[in-house]
């Protein structure tokens, strides 16, 4: 159906601060679009300067390949993951050099 609109959230988190964004969209509407959409680039600091394209993208969990792309369905949870300071192995291994 043409024009049809659906419902979805964009979810950001840093450490002391989380983004939760319900959007309403039309159908059709790809990862990036919503993501531009929505703001949020605006709302946190560390995303204004990041090209979308850099960034790394979920949908309830699940990593996306290929946001510029991969078309929205209704009710889904776009997630923006902030990317490691740390490999977790490496930090396992110094906490567990310094409890010797």
């Amino acid at each position: 159906m043409a024009g049809e609109r659906i419902d979805i959230e964009l979810v950001y988190a840093e450490p002391r601060d989380q983004q939760l964004i319900a959007l309403e969209v039309t159908a059709g509407t790809t990862l990036l679009e919503a993501f531009e959409f929505s703001g949020l680039r605006h709302r946190c600091a560390a995303l204004k300067d990041v090209p979308a394209t850099a960034l790394d993208f979920g949908i309830f969990g699940e990593p996306v390949a290929e946001p510029a792309s991969r078309e929205l369905r209704a009710g889904d949870r776009i997630e923006i993951y902030r990317p490691l300071r740390r490999d977790p192995k490496q930090a396992r291994r110094a906490r567990a050099r310094q409890q010797r």
